[in-house]
């Protein structure tokens, strides 16, 4: 996993809730996200209310980019999984 330049991210392991150094995360983890945050981790996205995150750096889309729990195809592209977010992207609004 790529270095985060994110230092800490609130983590639900092991059913408890904790505000963890971002660079603790290990797949399995549960992490919460909101507007403003930076995403420490690339990530499915499994609940979300209002979500959109700017990834112009990933994927050169200039405008933010809506977010929703789901499925994609296996070959879908990176600018067209709405069920994921990535490392280092931007929350632009909205939780998750």
């Amino acid at each position: 996993m790529a270095k985060s330049d994110v230092k800490s991210t609130k983590v639900r392991r092991d059913g408890i809730w904790a505000t963890r150094d971002s660079e603790e995360l290990v797949v399995g983890d549960l992490i919460e996200i909101a507007t403003g945050e930076t995403v420490p981790a690339d990530c499915l996205v499994l609940e979300a209310n209002d979500l959109s995150c700017s990834e112009a750096a990933l994927t050169g889309e200039s405008f933010p980019v809506q977010k929703r729990p789901g499925t994609c195809a296996p070959a879908t592209p990176l600018a067209r999984r709405d069920n994921c977010v990535f490392l280092g992207a931007n929350v632009r609004s909205g939780t998750a």
